[in-house]
């Protein structure tokens, strides 16, 4: 029996969504059976963690993408008619879902092909790139000039001119959304140095993209980014999305601290794996 036919689908319909730490709407650990559409993100984007029967359409995301964190081979999830304003930022994908198509992402152009993004799903294969307009105000929500693409692609304009806080003596204290779309923008990941021991790869855990990807519970460790199936490390029992928490019941944060305990041998690790401790240990 499938988890469709188990479950009504939620819907997540016509709201204004900012996140300032994280993504403004987050499908976590085996959500299942969503519907997402008419959503205007402000700052954080959209992210689905595995599960299956999510369907994200018609929705804008500002300044932001569209973040598919591991998923499962078949999860028969849905990506159409949305507007992104960067390239996906997929983790650790088994599969790509049943369909991304249709979709708008914000560049250079007229109305162009979207290469990258079919280069990256695989599918895309109606999916522009243009520059665009929009105009937003009290009472009118947000309208992309450009109606043309729209029309192109099957968008519809969004329906939130009433979303925000409705109480006259709140509304007096609370940012307007539509001031906070016009200040928009949102700073990019930092990018972080990685180094390569003996055929693995690894890097300092930063980030919620990251600790989503790993099911970490907070910013620490090394992540094996990959490893080589000649490496020693392979053969120790070490993991791509491993993350690197002890060594010799040392914390190994930093490229020097590993590089000092990672000689020891015999030798024992703690990683954290599938969202818990594991223990490593090797005598080679």
């Amino acid at each position: 029996m499938s988890a469709k036919s188990v479950r009504p689908t939620v819907i997540i319909r016509d709201n204004v969504f900012e996140c300032a730490n994280g993504w403004d709407i987050d499908l976590d650990d085996g959500s299942s059976n969503y519907l997402i559409t008419g959503n205007l993100c402000l700052r954080g984007g959209i992210k689905n963690r595995e599960g299956v029967y999510r369907s994200v359409v018609n929705n804008v995301m500002l300044h932001n993408t569209f973040h598919p964190h591991v998923w499962f081979e078949d999860s028969q999830d849905v990506f159409e008619r949305n507007i992104i304003f960067r390239q996906y930022a997929d983790i650790g994908l088994k599969g790509w879902g049943e369909s991304f198509d249709h979709n708008l992402l914000y560049g250079e152009g007229d109305g162009r092909t979207a290469g990258e993004l079919r280069e990256k799903s695989g599918m895309d294969s109606h999916s522009l790139c243009a520059g665009f307009r929009f105009r937003c105000g009290e009472g009118e929500g947000i309208r992309i000039l450009e109606e043309d693409i729209l029309d192109r692609l099957g968008i519809e304009q969004l329906k939130v001119q009433d979303c925000g806080v409705t109480d006259l003596r709140l509304k007096a204290k609370a940012p307007s959304v539509f001031d906070m779309l016009r200040e928009g923008g949102t700073e990019g990941p930092v990018a972080e140095t990685s180094w390569d021991d003996a055929g693995m790869l690894l890097k300092p855990l930063r980030g919620l993209e990251e600790m989503s990807a790993t099911g970490m519970y907070e910013e620490k460790g090394l992540l094996v980014i990959r490893i080589s199936g000649e490496s020693k490390w392979r053969r120790r029992g070490f993991r791509e999305r491993d993350v690197i928490l002890e060594v010799d019941g040392q914390e190994a944060g930093s490229p020097e601290r590993w590089a000092e305990l990672s000689c020891a041998e015999p030798g024992r690790a703690v990683v954290w794996r599938e969202q818990g401790p594991r223990i490593l240990s090797w005598s080679d």
